[in-house]
């Protein structure tokens, strides 16, 4: 439960931000061609509901209020507020009122909104591209042959560490990542993988395999070099019930030391299904448990039931 609660806070915290700051940027495009076209701006705040702060400038009170999402701008005779409204105009102010306005003046104050949120658009997303992206490692990094399970269907069909996936059934293959989900869509089937090996270019039929919970295709390839970091923990597995978490990282299985991914699954396999010593750390503290790899008759290997953690990296493009 209190990774659901987890999940749905990194969810919705960002989701409410984004949001506030399209609809202060919406409200503040209506505000700025009001004041452009000295139509009088009642209120301008940052937030919604009762005032927290406000001091009038000139005819605008400005300020903060209790919820501090989005923004808010009252102009005054805006035709949307004075329906059952008592607000008294004066004749001075009369001609400065949004009611009064020629219709152009009055279409671009409510268009301005979406425009900002337009522009604002156009203006963060070369900044972001030229500050950085945060792309899944998996997402950027070519299709390259580390490690094969052994047994595995790409294993099977003869494809080597070291080769690269050009093509999977004549589809070209631009990352690990495309490589992957090609395969998580296609279980049991067989598919002709187009490969680089060396100077060469091969053709290799792999069919894949098919894990038993998800139901998705698998070769067996592993990217080289990914750290022992855990991503998730199958409810209910070998690693649950030893009290594997997420974040946890592996530092030794057996007292022999784990830099990377590939050689974690090498020991879980090697075990043959007798119980092992990890070593893991988790925040500063490092904790020793005991873990039985359970045998998957579907997947044909040992596994103790945990997800990698996506290395994640920085890909600027300006």
């Amino acid at each position: 439960m209190a990774d659901i609660f987890g999940s749905l806070f990194w969810v919705l915290v960002p989701f409410i931000i984004m949001l506030g700051i399209l609809v202060f940027v919406h409200e503040f495009g209506h505000f700025i061609f009001a004041k452009i076209f000295h139509v009088k701006v009642l209120t301008f705040a940052f937030g919604f509901g009762p005032w927290l702060f406000h001091k009038k400038i000139g005819e605008t009170d400005y300020g903060i209020k209790a919820f501090p999402i989005g923004g808010s701008v009252q102009v005054l005779g805006d035709p949307t507020e004075l329906e059952g409204s008592e607000e008294k105009i004066s004749p001075e102010d009369e001609k400065r009122a949004l009611f009064a306005q020629p219709a152009w003046k009055k279409l671009c104050i409510f268009a301005a909104g979406s425009l900002m949120n337009v522009a604002l658009a156009f203006g963060v997303a070369p900044f972001s591209y030229w500050l950085g992206v945060e792309r899944s490692y998996f997402e950027v990094a070519r299709a390259n042959v580390g490690i094969i399970i052994p047994g595995s269907p790409a294993d099977q069909a003869g494809i080597k560490p070291g080769d690269l996936v050009l093509e999977i059934d004549r589809r070209k293959i631009e990352s690990f990542q495309d490589m992957v989900t090609t395969e998580m869509l296609n279980p049991g089937k067989e598919m002709i993988y187009t490969i680089q090996r060396g100077n060469s270019v091969l053709e290799k039929r792999v069919k894949l395999g098919e894990t038993k919970d998800e139901k998705a295709g698998y070769s067996g390839i592993f990217l080289p070099g990914t750290e022992p970091l855990i991503g998730a923990v199958q409810k209910g597995s070998p690693a649950d019930r030893a009290g594997l978490q997420p974040d946890d990282k592996i530092l030794t299985i057996d007292s022999q030391p784990v830099h990377f991914w590939h050689e974690m699954t090498g020991f879980i396999q090697a075990s043959e299904g007798r119980p092992l010593a990890f070593e893991i750390q988790r925040g500063s503290q490092k904790l020793n448990l005991q873990i039985q790899p359970e045998y998957r008759a579907s997947e044909k290997r040992y596994m103790v039931g945990i997800e990698q953690k996506i290395p994640t990296v920085f890909v600027k493009y300006g």
